[in-house]
């Protein structure tokens, strides 16, 4: 599937993935993190710096990127979600990546 995301998506997203599983799922992981990371062309076109725990950017200089994603990958994705959301651990920030990995697949 295409999905566009934003780098705030991205960054979110990225945090939510698990860190410990079986080998295929951190493979993908990985994949994943390669995929939507964000590279050194990119940091100095949106002014990416890191703060301690914080990142920041110039948000009018980030634009949305569209991704495709595999089925693999948005599953682990959309897991990864309803974990949060099983455990009460949702935050508005992650509304838009339910809407646009479990709503879409519903």
């Amino acid at each position: 599937m295409k999905v566009k995301l934003s780098v705030l998506e991205r960054i979110t997203l990225l945090g939510i993935l698990p860190s410990m599983e079986n080998y295929a799922t951190i493979k993908v992981v990985s994949d994943i993190h390669s995929k939507l990371g964000i590279d050194d062309k990119e940091a100095k076109a949106i002014d990416f710096v890191v703060k301690g725990e914080r990142v920041e950017w110039d948000i009018a200089k980030a634009k949305d990127k569209e991704f495709e994603i595999g089925a693999f990958e948005s599953d682990i994705i959309r897991l990864a979600l309803e974990k949060l959301d099983k455990e009460k651990k949702l935050e508005p920030r992650h509304i838009s990546l339910w809407e646009k990995f479990v709503e879409r697949k519903e």
